[in-house]
């Protein structure tokens, strides 16, 4: 019994030793690998999934599960820029966003103390996790990894739906966390909107899209599942992002290698076999049913977000110049009077649910601007390359799929650690497209002499 109590007592110790060795060892290769680096986002990303965007722990202050992760992947990424020599520079752009967050994050903790810190976690997160790629050079094997770890998030998804459903509807009490339920909005969305998100990209871009299917072979198998959880999870906004992708995929069929009616015959086989064994049951087609209806006709949340934003943004407009700049300081206080779609009268203290209406509270009219930057620059570029069916418009293709879905979900809700790091390695490989382009551009100008068989240059 003694050595136990021993044992017991040293354990917090030698657990301390052993994270303070395992430390610069990941960081080392975290710096040096971009499989390592998308493992630790990926950590982050399931880790606040799984935690139910809990603290993991309290020491005075509380420690939630992508903070060690991502406070990890912040310095590598550091490390990288100032230090690696093979690593690509930060674009001015993403350099002056970072520098608006920078200055209001130091306002916030000058005038609102921890209360920042806290606020400014998921904005900060994001940031990094696409800085992280952006540090990388574009090239075929980097797209080929994010590519499979973003498929490799998806089984991870998948899984724990159907673990999480199983221990709910079995049930197994003992395993359901303490409130009984994984989502007080509805029983069956065992995950937030953010992962289901995940789940819609990949059930269009593995229907659709060729250069995903060669990256990733098995991707296809992974579409039912995907689909039908997409579904079942009944996170309207996620529908209509995936509503709109494959809309998106479908206009660009002409860039794949499957004819338009032939993706359009197996999208409609792939969403029947998915719909199917749903429509016997009735209990989950009455719930589909149901959301459906309040999705169109604008029942739920609609009426009480849209006051949100409204509210939001008169909060920030009376917040002074500094603040329409860059944003109000972090940690302040957030709470507002909202009105439902019962005409009833609720104090809220959570963030906007849009993207959009955050990055503009949040970083001001200069961080917007820069953000917009980023999208429309990104956007035309995919366009671009998609329309003059340049050698890499099937992966444009498959990125401008992407970009649109997150488009779409961000005038819902927020933006995230895994939706950022897809955005920055979209942006950085249509600059570095024409930045290639315009290199070769004078090059091909000049006339080369004509040679013929037998080597004589006329």
């Amino acid at each position: 019994m003694e050595l136990m109590g021993i044992f017991l007592l040293s354990l917090p110790f030698g657990l301390a030793i052993l994270l303070g060795l395992a430390l610069p060892v990941v960081f080392f290769y975290v710096s040096t690998s971009l499989t390592v680096g998308l493992f630790v986002v990926g950590v982050a990303w399931m880790g606040e999934m799984i935690g139910m965007q809990q603290p993991l722990i309290s020491i005075g202050f509380n420690v939630f599960p992508a903070d060690i992760p991502m406070i990890v992947l912040a310095l590598a990424t550091g490390t990288r820029w100032c230090f690696v020599s093979t690593s690509v520079r930060p674009t001015f752009v993403w350099v002056m966003l970072f520098l608006v967050f920078s200055v209001n994050l130091s306002w916030g903790l000058i005038a609102n103390g921890s209360a920042a810190g806290v606020q400014a976690r998921p904005d900060f997160y994001a940031l990094v996790a696409a800085g992280y790629v952006m540090s990388y050079a574009s090239s075929d094997s980097l797209n080929r990894t994010i590519l499979r770890s973003l498929a490799w998030f998806g089984v991870a998804v998948v899984a724990l739906c159907l673990y999480r459903w199983v221990v709910f509807y079995v049930p197994i009490p003992s395993l359901l966390p303490p409130e009984g339920v994984y989502n007080v909005d509805g029983e069956i969305r065992v995950i937030p909107s953010y992962s289901a998100l995940v789940l819609g990209q990949l059930s269009v871009l593995g229907i659709f899209v060729a250069r995903y299917k060669k990256s990733v072979p098995g991707v296809i198998y992974l579409v039912p599942f995907s689909l039908l959880c997409t579904l079942l999870l009944q996170h309207r906004s996620v529908w209509l992002a995936t509503i709109v992708a494959f809309a998106v995929a479908l206009m660009l069929a002409r860039t794949q290698k499957s004819p338009f009616w032939q993706q359009l015959m197996l999208a409609t086989l792939a969403v029947c076999a998915t719909l199917a064994p749903m429509m016997m049951n009735s209990g989950i087609s009455s719930q589909l049913s149901s959301s459906a209806q309040k999705a169109i006709s604008g029942q739920g949340t609609v009426t009480e977000r849209f006051n949100n934003w409204r509210v939001t943004i008169d909060l920030w407009k009376s917040s002074g110049p500094a603040a329409l700049v860059i944003g109000r300081a972090r940690g302040s206080d957030m709470r507002r009077i909202v009105f439902d779609s019962k005409g009833n009268r609720r104090e809220i203290e959570y963030n906007s649910h849009n993207h959009y209406v955050n990055q503009l509270t949040n970083f001001g009219l200069a961080g917007f601007s820069l953000f917009a930057i980023v999208v429309i620059r990104a956007a035309l570029g995919l366009f671009a390359l998609i329309r003059r069916k340049s050698e890499n418009a099937d992966l444009a293709a498959l990125m401008m799929v992407l970009l649109v879905s997150q488009l779409v979900y961000y005038i819902a809700y927020g933006g995230d650690v895994l939706q950022y790091m897809l955005l920055g390695w979209i942006y950085v490989w249509v600059r570095a497209r024409f930045e290639i382009g315009k290199k070769e551009a004078p090059m091909s100008s000049v006339r080369r002499p004509v040679v013929d068989v037998l080597g004589r240059a006329s």
